[in-house]
This record gives C-alpha cells, sequence and structure tokens, in this order.
C-alpha cells in the first residue's frame, strides 16, 4: 500500500461527515494504525515504511530527512490534481504517535528519540532536523479545515501543550483520548447535566473531576486539576468537551449496558411581569436535549396530581398543565430544594434544580413568546436579565449587582412567593464567586443563527444567509466582515450581513477587542445552478412526436395532466416547530416559515420538514392526498424556487430525519431521487 494510501485512510477516520462543526484531534497511538491498517493487512512497520518512501514527487529524494519529505510533500500541495485531502497527514500522525504516552509525564527529551526509534534511526541528540518547521504544515491543516471546507469535515485548530513550542504543537493532539473522548456521555449522565444546562467551564472541569477520574487517562486528571501549569490548554480542553456536551442527544457509547434507561430534561420556570397590574405570574416548561415523544408526557407529583405537556418549539414544551387542563402555577413548586419527576411509560425524566437564585432572559431568544421571560442557567455580558433571589443571599447579591453590573436595581411586583425578590440588570461584567448562574464566561463566542445550513459545516444558502450572534460580549468589541465592519441590530443584539455577499467564497467574521483580534471564524454563502429542459426543448432536440393530451413525462417533470389546487382552509402543521421548509409536489414549491412570516401558497404542501434542534431536521408528511397521490409533479417556472428545492432535498438531506412509516419513507426516498435528477 503506498503513503498516499495510508495518508487517505488516516485523514477519512479523522476528517469526515461526522465531525462536521466539531473539532477534530488527531490522537493516534500504535493501535489506531494497526486497526486501519488491519482492513489491507497493513501494521505499524508498514506504515513506517511507507513514511520513509513518501508520495511518488518525494521518493526520489531517499536522502532526505522524515521532516523534509514532509515539507516536500506539503509545499504546493493545493496545484496536485485527484487529492481529496492534504497529503501531509501521514506525517503528522507520525509526529503524533511519537508524543503519545501511556501516564507518563511529557519530556521535550524522551520525544526525539522516541521519534528517531520509530522510524529506525540511530540515536540522537537535540531537536530533529527541520522539526521546528513544521508548524506551516500544522498551520496548513487548521487553514484547509476552516477555509477550505468550512468545518465540512471537522475543525482543526493549532495548540502548543507545555513549555516546548515545537514539541508541544504534535503533544496538544494527545489530551484527549479517542477512548475517553468516546466516554466523556459516562461523564454528563453520572453527574446528571444535559446540554441544555449551559454549564460553566469551571463547573465542567470539576463535573470531570468528580464523577470521571475512573474514565480520564491520568495524564488527563493532571491537566484538570491545573498540574501542568498551561491555563490555555485547559481552557482549549473544556471547550471541546463543552462543544460535546452542546452535541450529546443523551445517547451512551453501544458497549455500555445502561441501567437507568431515561430521558433527562430540565423545568425551567417562566416568568410574566404585568407592568400595569405590576404582578408576577409563572408557569413551568420542560427544555430537552432529546426529540418529544408524539405522545403527552404524564407526570405524577408527590401530592397525587398529575401535570403534562407536549413537544413544541426547538427543544421546548408547551407550558405545564395540570389535571384541569389550566396552566400550572410554579410558584407551587419546591424552588429552593427542587423536585424531580418521571414518566414511566415514556422512560422520561425532568427536575427543577433548587437554587437560591434564578436568572431570566427574553424568550425570543429561544424562539418563545415575546412576553414570556425564560429561566436561562447564567448570565452572559452584554444582556438585561431578571433575577430572581432568596432573601439570605440577597446581601450578597446586591453588592455584586452595584459593582459588576452597568444597571441593577430592585424591581417589586406581586406574585412572588414569600422570602423571594426580583432585580432588573443590564451588562454584567464580572461573576459573582460562588454562584453559578452569575458566572460569567470571558471567552467570546461567535454562532452563525437563522440561516439556512447545507449540511453540518458552515456553508449557508444564498437565499437564506446567516445572521452573526455574539456570546459573552461586553459591547466594546468591533464585528468586521472580511475587515469591513457590521452594524448591531441592537433589538436582537445580531450582526447582519450585507447584501449582494460573493459566492463560493471565503467569509471571514473577525471580532476585535481594542484593536486585538479576539476571535474569527469562517464560513461561505453558495447557490445550485439547475437547468431543466422543458417540453418544447425536449421535444425539438428528441425528435418525439406528441399527439394528444394524454400525460406525458420527461425526466422529473409530467406535462398534460392536472394537479389539485392548494386548500386555503387547510391548517399547516406549524405547532411543529418555529421553523419549517414547506415542500410542494412540484419540483420548485417551497417555502421557508420562520414562525412570523404569513403562509399565504398557491399549493399545498406535501412535505413540513421542520427544525428539531440546531442542524438537525424532520421530515413530516402534511398533504390531505393520499400517499399514492403525491409522487413528483411537473415542475413550475421559478428557476430561484427550483435552485432552492434542490438544495434541500440534495445537500441538506444528511440533516433531515427520513419517515419510519414504510410508505411514507419510500416516497420520501423518492423526493431525494428525483432530486439528483435536477441539474
Amino acid at each position: 500500500m503506498s503513503y498516499l494510501k495510508w495518508n487517505d485512510l488516516l485523514a477519512k477516520h479523522f476528517f469526515n461527515e461526522d465531525m462536521a462543526g466539531k473539532e477534530v484531534l488527531l490522537f493516534v497511538d500504535e493501535v489506531l494504525i494497526n486497526e486501519i491498517g488491519r482492513e489491507i493487512g497493513k501494521d505499524l512497520s508498514h506504515f513506517i515504511s511507507s513514511l520513509i518512501e513518501g508520495p511518488s514527487w518525494v521518493n526520489a529524494h531517499s536522502n532526505y530527512g522524515i521532516c523534509q519529505k514532509a515539507l516536500l510533500t506539503f509545499e504546493n500541495w493545493r496545484f496536485r490534481k485527484k487529492l481529496r485531502y492534504p497529503p501531509y497527514i501521514g506525517y503528522l500522525a507520525l509526529f503524533v504517535l511519537a508524543g503519545y504516552v501511556e501516564d507518563e509525564n511529557y519530556s521535550q527529551i524522551a520525544y526525539y528519540p522516541k521519534l528517531r526509534a520509530l522510524l529506525g534511526e540511530e540515536k540522537g541528540g537535540g531537536q530533529y532536523p527541520s522539526f521546528g518547521k513544521m508548524i506551516h504544515i500544522w498551520m496548513d491543516l487548521e487553514r484547509w479545515s476552516k477555509e477550505d471546507k468550512f468545518e465540512e469535515f471537522g475543525r482543526f485548530n493549532v495548540r502548543v501543550r507545555g513549555n516546548w513550542r515545537h514539541v508541544g504543537l504534535p503533544q496538544s493532539q494527545t489530551i484527549i483520548s479517542s477512548k475517553e473522548r468516546k466516554n466523556i456521555p459516562l461523564i454528563f449522565n453520572r453527574a446528571g447535566i444535559i446540554s441544555s444546562d449551559l454549564s460553566a467551564p469551571e463547573t465542567i472541569r470539576t463535573s470531570l473531576l468528580e464523577y470521571g477520574e475512573d474514565i480520564l487517562a491520568k495524564k488527563t486528571v493532571r491537566l484538570l486539576r491545573r498540574q501542568e501549569n498551561n491555563e490555555h490548554l485547559l481552557q482549549s480542553f473544556l471547550d471541546l468537551v463543552i462543544d460535546e456536551l452542546n452535541e450529546w442527544d443523551g445517547s451512551l457509547p453501544d458497549d455500555f449496558v445502561d441501567f437507568d434507561p431515561f430521558v433527562r430534561s430540565r423545568i425551567k420556570i417562566c416568568l410574566k411581569l404585568n407592568r400595569v397590574t405590576e404582578k408576577a405570574t409563572f408557569s413551568l416548561r420542560i427544555n430537552a436535549q432529546n426529540e418529544f415523544p408524539d405522545d403527552s408526557l404524564l407526570f405524577q407529583r408527590r401530592c397525587g396530581s398529575n401535570f403534562h405537556c407536549k413537544g413544541s418549539i426547538d427543544r421546548w414544551s408547551t407550558e405545564i398543565k395540570g389535571n384541569d387542563d389550566l396552566l400550572i402555577d410554579a410558584a407551587e413548586f419546591d424552588w429552593l430544594h427542587g423536585e424531580q419527576f418521571e414518566d414511566l411509560n415514556n422512560r422520561w425524566k425532568c427536575s427543577l434544580k433548587g437554587t437560591t437564585v434564578r436568572v431570566f432572559v427574553e424568550g425570543k431568544k429561544f424562539g418563545l413568546p415575546h412576553d414570556n421571560l425564560i429561566e436561562t442557567p447564567r448570565i452572559e455580558r452584554g444582556s438585561r436579565f431578571i433575577l430572581l433571589c432568596y432573601e439570605p443571599i440577597i446581601e450578597k447579591i446586591l453588592k455584586w449587582g452595584e459593582k459588576a453590573c452597568e444597571k441593577f436595581l430592585r424591581i417589586n411586583y406581586k406574585g412572588l412567593p414569600n422570602g423571594w425578590v426580583l432585580y432588573s440588570g443590564i451588562n454584567p461584567m464580572e461573576s459573582c464567586i460562588g454562584v453559578s448562574e452569575l458566572t460569567i464566561d470571558s471567552d467570546i463566542k461567535i454562532r452563525l443563527v437563522d440561516g439556512l445550513r447545507l449540511g453540518k459545516g458552515n456553508t449557508f444558502l444564498k437565499a437564506i444567509p446567516p445572521k452573526i450572534s455574539l456570546e459573552n460580549y461586553n459591547g466594546t468589541e468591533v464585528v468586521l466582515l472580511n475587515d469591513e465592519p457590521l452594524k448591531c441590530k441592537n433589538e436582537n443584539q445580531h450582526w447582519e450581513l450585507p447584501k449582494d455577499l460573493p459566492l463560493d467564497k471565503t467569509l471571514s467574521v473577525i471580532v476585535l477587542d481594542q484593536g486585538n483580534e479576539v476571535k474569527r471564524s469562517n464560513f461561505k454563502i453558495t447557490d445550485s445552478r439547475i437547468s431543466i429542459p422543458n417540453k418544447k426543448s425536449f421535444i425539438d432536440t428528441s425528435g418525439f412526436h406528441e399527439t394528444g393530451d394524454k400525460p406525458m413525462i420527461i425526466g422529473v417533470n409530467v406535462y398534460n395532466t392536472d394537479f389539485i389546487q392548494y386548500k386555503k382552509e387547510y391548517t399547516l402543521p406549524t405547532f411543529l416547530s418555529n421553523e419549517i421548509i414547506f415542500i410542494g409536489q412540484q419540483p420548485g414549491e417551497i417555502f421557508h416559515w420562520q414562525g412570523k412570516t404569513v403562509i399565504n401558497l398557491e399549493w399545498e404542501p406535501i412535505w413540513a420538514i421542520y427544525k428539531i434542534k440546531r442542524r438537525k431536521w424532520k421530515a413530516h408528511f402534511c398533504s390531505t392526498k393520499k400517499v399514492v397521490e403525491c409522487q413528483i409533479s411537473n415542475q413550475i417556472d421559478s428557476q430561484k424556487d427550483l435552485r432552492f428545492w434542490k438544495t434541500v432535498l440534495s445537500k441538506m438531506k444528511k440533516s433531515i430525519e427520513k419517515p419510519e412509516f414504510p410508505p411514507l419513507y419510500e416516497l420520501w426516498e423518492h423526493y431525494l431521487e428525483v432530486a439528483k435528477s435536477v441539474r
């Protein structure tokens, strides 16, 4: 097997569609090399010999060292044809392999002898020749993953571990092994945390130590205990774990026997403030990381009464109702100590966290009604918020608010449970020590929101570009797009992109604070070009003779047949989500609904593709026709809508969950197959 075969196998292992939007670590040990080579009957020794030989344009330089061969492999590689992946990944894998240790402390002295031993060379002292130039290759891999591929196969970040700049590059890829990363959900499960908790990095660090010491390697535990004296690397590790938590759907590793197969979720308090009557009213919703069941969730309280709800928008339920089908008053629950409930039929648990401080923000942040204030796990810099505090902690909260916030004052409303007080605050700048809800994450994050994302990478459709959202900003930052300032929409804290952005070009969002770049994110805008021959062009070019008005099929198009007009009295299933893409029976019949726009269609939708959660959709059959009557009909004339229709069914299909009912599954597959023929 040639070097490039090894290179592509390794690259595909690390960079693939399952890693889209996630950080990639090139964790390499001998076990991994042998597993990859086992498919074609090769092992570590063959891998090493292929590296020494190198790709075809390098193997003539037999007198070159391994780093010099890596540089030759890297040089101008984008101009070489038929390379799906960067050709130097095999060499980077070798450098990581040389830096991997089981549980010993890292040592710069031990690294180079191990590298030479792997290559079968004599022992020597000092740095390996040209090893310091490998930084250019590491940097190029980051550029390829972010700018060339827009994170479609994953996101690679250049990091340094320890105090050694050159050796620290490959060793940074070993901060967590593949096995450790796979088992991180076990720690989440033990600690009882879910993605919607938005846990602070310090909370994650303590949870990993408390519940994961038997899962994590000793060197990882040392990093978490700050024994390696590398705060930057620790923060990078915690960011990776938080990304894993944000993507976690509650499932556990396949080889783990789950003795508690319950879905876990959180009960969140909803607050409404009537400024006329000066009265506060409270209700409840469930926030989950899993898809809600089709049936209502039914929970029983210790007092004997029941309450129920159904899935609503994104990962939120409807407001919780009691036996009488009236909204339950959240003030009846134990806010201070918390409560937990179970639905045994649906194997679902929900819990109300007990705490002395609760933070509320506007519901529009979550796609919920604007007059709702929704409980959120913790505050963010630059935000407006309402605090609900228990009396014993009021003095501490008041001191913090007056010192750390731009504005902080008590507000008086009736309807509060005994012992609780309301405060209103703006732009918190510092954390309140010892109060997890008032812990501020100082790391600014760029979010690309509201756009139509193709797959899980950072490629968006031209018709629906994203908006820029910043988390944890303090108001002094400047946001640029390719060095041009963007204006902030203060009412929704979004930065909107200008019109007529260039297609299929790298667009860089850059955040500056006091003139220094603090964060960058790349994305691109694309559009599909579709050319569907019409009936006349087909007849002219094929010589086909049309007789009468009998139905005629040309490719995906059906001619000389009537189609059913949309019945305007038909109720569309807008209850499914606050973002739905409706697909009609004709290629090009498509409408993107985002919760606010008025729906006025002249055709009947067949599918409602609704958003379940971030980067995940589900196909819902919504037609009044029989399934057998919903096959693709003839096209419409709008090329713009045709491009959108094609893009959703072709490029987004991996993000869309298919129907399970066999006839609907077959119909959905029919639509996907037709989309392939639309060019």
